[in-house]
């Protein structure tokens, strides 16, 4: 023990102002008494007597604080596992707890080092970032759900590409993650399903991110992504006058839109003829139809039209002012258009209502915002 805290050389040194500080019962001169013990008894005492000086004492003195962090590093490794995890608890929230003593804690097993982990504020983003590196998965989860992470931090954590580590950062509302890095995480998510609510549930996630997911994550999911997410209005302002529908006469989409736009000028919208193209399944008509009242590509209207969730023709129906009992009708003709078993009342009834929760502007809005993507994709 004597090899590991020997205070032959440094009690002179403070002797006159750190001895004359007591610690519950005992004073400094007592935990020298101790120190010269070479049993585990001996050096577990010396750790909780010192622990117990630190937290409980008198302000140290930053020479005093400095030997006291240096006593205790060199004892840290030698401590009982119950000793260590009380002290890690001890000095988790502690505004002066020694800098050394908080790294070793944090590189010790998961159950000493969590609450460290979880809540020092003396913890740097390099001790951190060293914890990141070296550590288990377990060390990084811990990692990933403290307060106020920063970018760099949430961004290397990222980097593992841990599923559990990633949903706890994720979840954490206070941690800071670049647009690169949610981007990254958006890609993601249409293979990895556990990554689509907490995305969708997070404030900093912009909204050319979140209408990215629409196209694969559940209905519950597109309801919440509509109601949550505002389509970026200067973005689709600017892009309105770019926007025109195709021109090719050599596609079937093409033909379609043509024979719509002399039915349009006879009879406006012609509700009853677009329940007709569904019904009959001739869904091409249908979608050059929305194409040419949206102003929009017939790629979009198609994709919207077709999509199984049912969520894409809502949107679309919604922005043409399709009344919410025509909208029934052409759901129930798009699942047998797709070869679909017929969706449940309840089920239908669900999508009625979130039809008519859906403002028209706001479909008029998303529609086009999907359009304008399409269309730079293909730029």
């Amino acid at each position: 023990m004597a090899d590991i805290v020997d205070f032959s050389s440094t009690n002179d040194r403070i002797a006159p102002n750190l001895s004359r500080r007591f610690i519950g019962e005992g004073s400094l001169t007592e935990l020298i008494a101790v120190a010269r013990r070479k049993s585990s008894e001996g050096r577990n005492e010396l750790g909780s007597r010192i622990a117990d000086f630190l937290i409980h004492g008198t302000e140290l003195s930053p020479t005093e604080r400095e030997l006291v962090d240096d006593i205790l590093s060199q004892l840290i490794r030698e401590l009982e596992i119950n000793i260590r995890h009380e002290l890690a608890l001890a000095l988790a929230d502690h505004d002066q707890a020694p800098p050394n003593v908080l790294r070793m804690l944090a590189c010790d097993e998961i159950e000493i080092a969590r609450p460290i982990l979880l809540n020092s504020s003396i913890l740097t983003d390099d001790d951190l970032l060293d914890v990141v590196n070296r550590m288990t998965e377990t060390h990084r989860q811990a990692i990933a759900a403290r307060p106020n992470l920063s970018e760099g931090i949430s961004d290397a954590l990222v980097e593992f590409g841990e599923r559990p580590v990633i949903v706890t950062l994720l979840t954490n509302a206070s941690a800071s993650l670049s647009e690169e890095a949610l981007a990254y995480l958006v890609a993601t998510s249409k293979q990895v399903k556990e990554f689509q609510e907490p995305l969708l549930g997070r404030k900093d996630l912009p909204p050319k991110l979140a209408y990215r997911m629409f196209w694969w994550v559940s209905a519950a999911l597109r309801r919440h992504l509509l109601e949550n997410f505002e389509v970026p209005a200067a973005l689709i302002d600017g892009a309105l006058e770019r926007m025109t529908p195709p021109k090719s006469d050599e596609t079937k989409m093409a033909r379609a839109a043509h024979l719509v736009r002399g039915q349009n000028r006879q009879s406006g919208l012609g509700l009853q003829d677009l329940i007709g193209y569904m019904q009959e399944g001739r869904a091409a008509l249908f979608i050059a139809a929305m194409a040419e009242i949206l102003v929009i590509s017939t790629d979009t209207a198609r994709r919207l039209v077709l999509d199984p969730g049912g969520e894409g023709l809502s949107l679309i129906c919604r922005a043409a002012g399709i009344p919410p009992q025509i909208f029934r009708r052409l759901l129930e003709a798009l699942d047998e258009n797709l070869g679909m078993s017929p969706r449940s009342a309840p089920e239908v009834s669900r999508m009625v209502a979130s039809y008519e929760s859906i403002t028209v502007e706001q479909a008029q809005r998303t529609v086009k915002y999907f359009d304008h993507e399409a269309l730079s994709r293909s730029a």
